[in-house]
């Protein structure tokens, strides 16, 4: 078993993806996701999550979601992108800027900065998003 985690955007905008629906294309979007589009998805992305969790103060809606304001959509791009410069990190994903910061792998720094790259592309779409369209939300929910 893993985490599996989503970022939401509700918005009138009319937003390009690759995909339609949820899951990368797998269901479709339908009236129970309410006119949501999926801009971002993780797997086992444990401290992404967790720095959502920490900066996000909403609190889940009947459906699980956790809405996050514009404010904590720059606080988290600002302490990621802040996270994915300054760390360094071994081929599990574990942080080891403070263990060996003359560590020189790769391969752990291309993985573990990998969902940190993905994270800060997907909140700079968010942040573009909550720019362009006032009225919108995004949300974020996981799946453990």
């Amino acid at each position: 078993m893993g985490m599996d985690s989503w970022l939401y955007a509700k918005t009138k905008l009319k937003i390009d993806t690759k995909d339609t629906g949820v899951c990368s294309g797998l269901f479709p979007i339908t009236v129970e996701h309410n006119g949501l589009v999926e801009i971002g998805y993780w797997r086992k992305a444990y401290d992404q999550h967790k720095l959502i969790c920490d900066i996000a103060s909403g609190t889940n809606n009947d459906e699980g979601r956790l809405l996050i304001t514009k404010d904590e959509v720059d606080m988290i791009l600002q302490e990621a992108k802040r996270i994915f410069t300054t760390h360094r990190f071994d081929d599990d994903g574990y942080d080891l800027t403070d263990d060996d910061p003359a560590f020189e792998s790769d391969w752990g720094t291309w993985m573990s900065n990998s969902k940190w790259a993905e994270l800060i592309r997907v909140f700079t779409d968010a942040k573009q998003i909550l720019d362009e369209d006032p009225d919108a939300e995004i949300y974020y929910c996981m799946w453990n």
